[in-house]
């Protein structure tokens, strides 16, 4: 009667083993289809968890950074843009833009994000107990579908952020928080909407 039990007891364990592995599987194969980017890093300062950052100028501590991601099974790409300044009146301006590369580091698409504006730490309101002004840190995110062909062939994503300004108020998203990406094919032209 014991060896029953524990032949029970142990069969129901390889049972439940199996079925962890096997959604284990699956869950690795549902990550793979979603490809993170790199990207280059300009100028002192943090990246704040950002795959690109471009320090904007030397004096201060105004960045735009960016990241982005493609998941190849919906052929969504998704983009970050942050803004950050130090300064009480003016924030940066800038974009991002995400060169979409297949196995052989072929470019086969690249997108860009509207420009974007943010303005300085005054606007909001941002102070500390003494009345200094802190750094304002701003994130927003979109995401536009590509050619699907394109998805499936894609193997890296390169991303650049670029300074591009300053702003005093904040410029280049919608009501939502959304920000248009213009998608262009190696060789085509093609305009993908939020």
């Amino acid at each position: 009667m014991f060896k029953t039990y524990t032949g029970l007891f142990l069969g129901v364990a390889l049972i439940a083993t199996w079925g962890t592995n096997t959604s284990a599987q699956q869950n690795a194969t549902e990550l793979t289809t979603v490809i993170s980017g790199t990207g280059r890093y300009i100028g002192p300062g943090l990246k704040h968890g950002m795959q690109s950052t471009m320090r904007c100028n030397s004096t201060s501590a105004i960045f735009v950074r960016g990241s982005a991601k493609l998941d190849s099974e919906s052929a969504t790409l998704s983009m970050e843009v942050g803004l950050e300044s130090n300064l009480p009146t003016t924030g940066p301006k800038g974009n991002v833009t995400v060169t979409v590369k297949d196995a052989e580091g072929k470019t086969l698409a690249t997108a860009t994000s509207d420009e974007i504006g943010m303005a300085g730490t005054t606007n909001w309101h941002a102070r500390d107990d003494n009345q200094q002004y802190l750094v304002v840190d701003s994130v927003v995110r979109s995401s536009a579908s590509i050619d699907p062909e394109v998805a499936h062939r894609a193997k890296s994503l390169y991303v650049v952020a670029q300074c591009t300004g300053s702003s005093n108020s904040f410029s280049g998203v919608d009501d939502y928080g959304a920000f248009k990406i213009d998608v262009r094919l190696a060789g085509l032209s093609a305009m993908s909407k939020p």
